[in-house]
């Protein structure tokens, strides 16, 4: 027994394992030049580099695989040489990436050429300073220094040799200058419930996802439990009677709701219950995440449009 379930485990992990492979690379073979869908087809070559490199989207493949897998602030801890954490925005709720300094949170901005690093505070504010930090010098004496911006990404500046970046902001691109030469969007890893930024909403899939996950939740609980002691009901009544009216009024009736797609199902009741009758809201608006929560009979329709359907098939 004990050699059946690690022998599923172990085969469990492994598809899971190759279908993670396979996906990531039809989204890569399918989503084309990304950076044209954000900026749009009038961006400028030199805007979609610059915004490839923010995106990290100049790495291999096989890096981004594993930044998307399994994070990659290790990668990034090599680099700045700190430890790196996360700590949760009281206000969005997003998880914000700072350098472990002495026990001190840290991030650093180049602004005019000077290094500025910025300590958090108790109360989540920030006190910039001009950083007292040592640059690295390569073989060609170059000088760089690699940290934390306020960005979430650990960044490389160059001294003397600021890159002129292309940032995007609710207003469309605007060219930044004492820019970052290199980039490397932090991130957790799918593994550890991180599945990255969304591109469309600018905010991170899991708390984008969340509230869609947690109302559909909902629905399903609530019709589930309308649903499955109807269903004992209708079905004990039909068992009983079995061949007689009552059995195939409530098994041609099943099989017709069965049978009836839920969209046609749910026009149906919505001219009924919210047009004809105006007892239900016809249109559920959502006007927060906590909507239904407020007003429950935002799920009244849907409730009913799932139970008709869902009916039949557990009655039989």
């Amino acid at each position: 027994m004990a050699r059946f379930i690690i022998r599923s485990l172990v085969s469990t992990v492994i598809t899971l394992f190759i279908v993670s492979i396979a996906l990531f690379l039809l989204l890569e073979a399918g989503s084309g030049d990304i950076t044209v869908k954000i900026l749009g087809v009038f961006s400028t070559p030199e805007q979609r580099a610059s915004y490839r490199n923010q995106l990290g989207l100049d790495d291999p493949v096989y890096l981004r695989y594993i930044d998307w897998l399994i994070g990659n602030e290790w990668r990034a801890e090599r680099q700045v040489g700190l430890d790196l954490v996360t700590v949760e925005d009281p206000v969005t709720g997003e998880d914000t990436w700072w350098a472990d300094v002495d026990g001190h949170l840290v991030r650093w901005s180049l602004e005019d050429g000077e290094l500025m690093q910025m300590a958090r505070q108790e109360d989540g504010s920030t006190v910039a300073s001009p950083a007292d930090v040592v640059w690295a010098v390569d073989e060609n004496g170059q000088e760089s220094f690699w940290g934390v911006d306020d960005k979430n990404n650990a960044v490389k500046w160059v001294r003397g040799e600021g890159a002129e970046v292309w940032v995007l902001t609710k207003a469309g691109m605007r060219k930044e200058g004492d820019g970052p030469q290199d980039y490397i969007p932090l991130r957790k890893g799918l593994l550890r419930g991180d599945a990255g930024k969304s591109l469309q909403y600018g905010r991170p899939v899991s708390l984008t996802l969340w509230p869609r996950v947690r109302n559909t939740l909902i629905l399903a609980g609530v019709a589930f439990l309308v649903v499955m002691p109807l269903a004992l009901v209708f079905g004990i009544i039909a068992g009983i009677n079995e061949g007689r009216p009552i059995d195939r009024f409530i098994s041609v009736t099943s099989l017709g709701a069965t049978a009836t797609p839920e969209f046609v199902t749910g026009i149906f009741l919505i001219m009924i219950f919210g047009i004809w009758l105006q007892w239900l809201p016809a249109v559920a608006i959502f006007t927060s995440a906590d909507a239904i929560l407020e007003n429950p009979l935002l799920l009244a329709l849907p409730v009913m449009t799932l139970t008709a359907v869902e009916l039949g098939y557990v009655i039989r």
